[in-house]
C-alpha cells in the first residue's frame, strides 16, 4: 500500500470512530433522560388539566401506545383520587398557526373533551387563538375515539 492511500485509511477509520462514539453518546444520554422526559410530561400534563375545568384528574400510569401516527404521543391513565376515570392523550395538534401540544380527556362514558394546550393557561378557554378551530378539535376527539375502539378490539 502506498503511504497516501495510508493516510486515507487512517482519516477514514478515524472518522467512523467518532461517528460510532457520537452516536453511543446520544443513545446512553437518551436512555439516562427518558425518564426525566417522561415525568416532565406527566407534570406538564397535570398543570394543563388543572388550569382547565378538570380539577381533581391527574396523570396515572402511562399506558402503552400502539399507533402508526407519530401525532400520538402519550397516552396515561386519568384518575380521580385513587379511581380511574378514563384516558389523557398528549397529542400534537395542527391548526392554522401550526402544531401545538394538546391534551385530550376521554372519560368513563365515552366522551372525548379538548383539556387544553400544554404550557398556555389560556389554551383552554381560547383554543382560537392559537389557530385550533372546532372543526380541528372535533376531528381530533373522533381519532382519538376511533383509536380506542382500535385499542379496545385488539385486546
Amino acid at each position: 500500500m502506498n503511504e497516501d492511500r495510508k493516510r486515507r485509511l487512517k482519516g477514514g477509520s478515524a472518522a467512523a470512530g467518532i461517528f460510532a462514539f457520537l452516536i453511543l453518546a446520544i443513545l446512553i444520554l437518551n436512555h439516562a433522560l427518558a425518564p426525566s422526559a417522561e415525568e416532565a410530561m406527566s407534570e406538564s400534563v397535570a398543570e394543563t388539566l388543572s388550569a382547565g375545568s378538570f380539577a381533581g384528574i391527574v396523570p396515572g400510569k402511562t399506558l402503552a401506545w400502539e399507533s402508526s401516527s407519530a401525532s400520538f404521543s402519550q397516552s396515561w391513565e386519568a384518575l380521580k383520587g385513587n379511581k380511574r376515570a378514563g384516558t389523557l392523550y398528549a397529542v400534537s395538534v395542527t391548526g392554522t398557526a401550526g402544531p401545538w401540544p394538546t391534551v385530550f380527556y376521554h372519560d368513563a362514558a365515552g366522551t372525548v373533551r379538548f383539556a387544553g394546550i400544554i404550557g398556555r393557561p389560556d389554551g383552554i378557554s381560547k383554543p382560537l387563538t392559537y389557530g385550533l378551530t372546532p372543526r380541528v378539535l372535533h376531528s381530533w376527539q373522533e381519532r382519538i375515539k376511533a383509536e380506542t375502539r382500535r385499542r379496545e378490539e385488539s385486546k
